[in-house]
């Protein structure tokens, strides 16, 4: 009986050491496979912040870029121009590196200052929206800021005049979760005093500011033809008198009409041939990684009015 008593002892003492064993197995696997993530997760942060540097550097070279612009003009065939037609190129075919991307602020409509018809007007032409959408959309938008303007501050008990500092911060209204609202802020901003680049702006933005100043659709669109047409030909505009818009518009050979004359005189106050500020997007990118900074840079005061990374 007691060698049997032996034997069994013997036998638990086997199992409790196998299991021992295979719970320092486990945990030995554990260990090391928590060392591996751990690894991983070292080398994407470190990947990470070097990707962030590289995209900062991209930023201020864009930054000294603007600054040494001196001619008080500014066009898309300009070196920050090439620049962003150069990144486009480069990261559509999926290259690695950095990529820079300059806008003209001054190309997007003011939400606030151009008015809630113009705001309407690009609305509805930048998403194919039928117009009563797209003034149901700028109406509750204007309500929904107006009633900011007129809420107490909740520490002051002031009364508040919000000033956004994002046209994403619209999203924040009732329209917050219209996809086809989101997507028709592309050509909106919230920055600048509300004239528009006539060197810069595309269709929707000129065609809608137009019509929300009373001119016809079919002379805004022929406007913006000649200027189209202008721009192929690298002519752009050196101030916004009158006279320096017929020197340069007869690009398809014949002379405004009086209606686009007319039109040019009443969109004469909402013109500039320059930039108030500058959107820079930059992204730097290396295989799966990659990484985004945006501001928002006015030249003439050296300040960035927005700063987002991601």
């Amino acid at each position: 009986m007691k060698k049997n008593g032996d034997v069994s002892q013997n036998g638990a003492t086997l199992v409790y050491v196998t299991i021992v064993c295979a719970i320092l197995v486990l945990l030995a696997t554990l260990i090391a496979g928590l060392v591996r993530a751990q690894g991983r997760l070292t080398n994407d942060l470190l990947s990470r912040a070097a990707l962030r540097d590289a995209a900062e550097s991209g930023l201020f070279q864009a930054v000294e870029l603007l600054d040494a612009e001196t001619n008080r003009v500014d066009t898309l065939s300009e070196q920050w121009g090439r620049m962003t037609a150069d990144s486009q190129e480069r990261y559509q075919a999926g290259e690695d590196g950095v990529f820079v991307f300059i806008e003209d602020e001054s190309a997007r409509l003011h939400f606030r200052k151009n008015g809630k018809i113009a705001f309407a007007n690009v609305l509805m032409l930048t998403t194919g929206q039928d117009p009563a959408i797209a003034d149901s959309w700028a109406r509750i938008a204007y309500d929904w800021q107006e009633g900011l303007s007129g809420e107490a501050d909740e520490v002051s008990g002031v009364m508040t005049n919000r000033v956004f500092s994002a046209e994403e911060e619209l999203l924040e209204s009732p329209l917050g979760g219209n996809e086809a609202f989101a997507a028709g802020l592309r050509d909106i901003t919230v920055h600048g005093d509300g004239k528009i680049n006539i060197n810069t702006v595309g269709h929707d933005v000129f065609v809608g500011l137009a019509v929300a100043q009373g001119i016809s659709r079919e002379s805004a669109e022929a406007l913006f033809r000649r200027l189209e047409l202008a721009r192929d030909q690298g002519v752009f505009f050196e101030s916004t008198q009158a006279s320096e818009a017929l020197k340069l518009l007869p690009v398809t050979r014949s002379l405004p009409s009086p209606e686009e004359r007319n039109a040019l005189l009443k969109l004469q106050r909402f013109l500039r041939v320059d930039a108030a500020c500058f959107r820079i997007l930059v992204l730097a990118r290396d295989r799966t990684r990659e990484v985004g900074l945006q501001a928002i840079y006015e030249p003439a005061t050296g300040r960035f009015l927005r700063w987002v990374s991601w």
